[in-house]
């Protein structure tokens, strides 16, 4: 399916052209737009650049709906990168050479890739439909999630645009009103009436919005404009991840407050037991290889435990690098030695039992 398409993207000044399948390691959420962004005096659209928060960097649009996107998944926490047209897909339709290039590559706070594509429903004809059949298509191939967006709700979008005012860092850095507000707003409390207590609203309200946008605090931002009255309150987070006391996770406006509220909760390795067997049985019902064996990785349940130290994300690495051998190869499935082909995280490679053991 993967030789089915072709990307195009920029490597540094130079254009390059690969196969999905041979572009895994390039950083599609840093790399520079394929085509340049225009707009016409008078025209219905209008492009420009969006100074990201996530980033630090400039992301462009050609409309005011790609810009909305923009404020929304640069508010979003699960989001750590992002480019504008990061690439030209190329394929053929059967009668003539297709290509499309999609508005954004985002990246997911877990790695994944996200590829969006922005256009409102009623402005979706047919050829844009086919370009974002093929683009999902595309994606699930490589193991990029895909989604195209159109208008978002009114309410939401009016409250994100204010809050993204205040987006910038600057507006945070009196850490003096952010814990006197993390302390007013310690229970519901009216936003105008918590400014008011916490001191001089003319300082606390550009603070207040900003910790608003970051999350810290919350409010219905999709209920109701905020306003005077809108109740604002902490936020509750739960973190899953690695050492994640010692990055940057507890630093900076957004950290500081959440390690003042913070219990690290220390988790284990799956054992072997009837939860890991149901869980690789599981990752198997989502195997859609033409020539793969049913129950071929429930049965090698403990060499898989083995081989990954029963940890889930270096299991989930192993099956789906698997299968997108699997794919590329033509050999639709997967055996115990194309599952040992797969390079694991340092750790598992390095702590596993079986990990020097022979592979049959």
């Amino acid at each position: 399916m993967l030789a089915a398409y072709d990307l195009e993207f920029y490597e540094g000044e130079a254009l390059a052209r690969r196969p999905p399948g041979a572009s895994w390691n390039v950083r599609f959420d840093q790399v520079s737009p394929v085509r340049s962004f225009r707009w016409t005096k008078g025209g219905e659209s209008v492009a420009g650049w969006y100074y990201a928060a996530t980033t630090g960097t400039h992301v462009g649009y050609e409309s005011w709906l790609e810009r909305d996107r923009l404020i929304l998944l640069d508010a979003d926490p699960k989001v750590v990168g992002m480019a504008s047209q990061p690439f030209w897909l190329h394929w053929y339709d059967g009668t003539r050479k297709r290509r499309h290039a999609p508005d954004y590559f985002v990246r997911r706070a877990g790695g994944r890739g996200r590829v969006v594509d922005v256009r409102a429903g009623d402005r979706i004809d047919e050829a844009a439909a086919e370009s974002f059949e093929v683009t999902a298509r595309a994606c699930d191939a490589v193991g990029w999630e895909f989604t195209r967006v159109g208008v978002p709700d009114p309410i939401l979008m009016a409250n994100m645009r204010w809050l993204s005012r205040y987006r910038r860092r600057r507006c945070g850095r009196r850490q003096d009103i952010a814990d006197l507000l993390t302390d007013v707003f310690n229970e519901p409390t009216p936003l105008r009436a918590g400014a008011v207590e916490a001191d001089d609203p003319l300082v606390v309200l550009p603070v207040l919005f900003h910790l608003l946008w970051s999350g810290v605090l919350v409010a219905d931002v999709a209920g109701r404009l905020l306003g005077s009255d809108s109740l604002v309150h902490t936020a509750t987070f739960v973190y899953a991840g690695i050492n994640i006391e010692q990055t940057t996770l507890l630093s900076r406006t957004r950290g500081a407050q959440i390690a003042g509220r913070f219990t690290l909760i220390p988790t284990h390795p799956f054992p072997y037991s009837a939860e890991w067997k149901s869980l690789v049985a599981a990752l198997e019902n989502t195997l859609l290889l033409r020539e793969h064996t049913p129950g071929t990785l429930v049965a090698l349940d403990r060499h898989l435990h083995d081989r990954t130290g029963g940890m889930i994300g270096a299991l989930s690495h192993q099956v789906r690098g698997a299968a997108i051998d699997a794919i590329l190869s033509g050999t639709e499935k997967i055996t115990r030695r194309t599952l040992a082909a797969v390079p694991l995280d340092y750790t598992a490679e390095n702590t596993s039992p079986s990990a020097v053991g022979d592979v049959q």
